[in-house]
């Protein structure tokens, strides 16, 4: 909006004007042309164009170039929620930076400092990522959202793969092993790329532990899913880098670990 449309409704929010890297809070509007900020303005004066964020944002993380599994994350960033969704990851892709939040995908679409601003946009709305359950093998996204399994390429949509394994994860009677969507926030993705695979780890109505005991696993190269059972709980999981220079999934049981 302009300055001649604000409103008390944009007090707590941040301003961010276009010729400035920082963004601003709004602490009051005094009238529909003046307000003032917490922070000293330091920017020039004249008229701008503004864009006002919600105060509520989200620290998310990346990692390395394909490797969405990494321990450690390279850098943060912080984004204002779109429609008051919940951000659960950032994720190097193509020279870009893809942002999944539960029900909506975003693109920054510099690929310069991290650090410099940004606006966030919106690439498909009304699907995302559980926090955890996105994998990356060889420039394609492969995740898991409250709405299934997917695999995006970085356009405008996604394409549902899951359509073989719906009856486990919609929870239809009769299935012997249906996903616990209560614990979804102990769920968990992971490629190996050597048997061209990608794990989703979920907990099943029938777990005993409460967390992964199985895995709904996709085959990339042949479009073929199964279901895997461990018979221990899998607590999260990531890569190493072998002697020879190869790249293994490493999976944790909760007090040991496993290639």
């Amino acid at each position: 909006p302009s300055l001649e449309r604000l409103n008390r409704g944009h007090e707590g929010k941040w301003l961010s004007v276009s010729d400035q890297l920082r963004r601003y809070v709004i602490t009051s509007v005094d009238s529909p042309t003046t307000l003032t900020l917490e922070n000293a303005f330091d920017g020039t004066t004249g008229s701008f164009t503004i864009r006002i964020f919600s105060r509520l944002a989200t620290t998310v993380s990346w990692s390395e170039i394909e490797w969405a599994q990494s321990f450690g994350a390279l850098s943060s960033l912080l984004f204002a929620v779109k429609d008051g969704d919940e951000g659960t990851g950032a994720y190097v892709h193509g020279g870009r930076i893809i942002c999944t939040m539960l029900r909506h995908i975003g693109v920054f679409m510099w690929t310069d400092d991290p650090a410099t601003s940004s606006q966030l946009d919106v690439a498909v709305a009304g699907r995302g990522a559980i926090e955890s359950c996105v994998a990356i093998v060889r420039g394609v996204i492969y995740a898991m959202d409250t709405l299934g399994i997917y695999r995006y390429d970085g356009g405008s949509s996604v394409e549902d793969i899951d359509t073989q394994i719906r009856p486990i994860i919609e929870g239809k009677k009769g299935e012997p092993f249906l996903v616990d969507w209560s614990k979804r926030d102990r769920f968990w993705a992971l490629a190996d790329e050597r048997h061209n695979k990608v794990h989703f780890f979920v907990v099943m109505t029938a777990s005993v532990s409460g967390y992964p005991e199985h895995s709904l696993t996709f085959d990339y190269a042949t479009g073929q899913w199964s279901l895997c059972e461990y018979g221990r709980a899998l607590i999260c999981g990531g890569h190493v880098v072998m002697d020879d220079g190869k790249v293994e999934p490493l999976v944790s049981y909760g007090d040991t670990s496993s290639y």
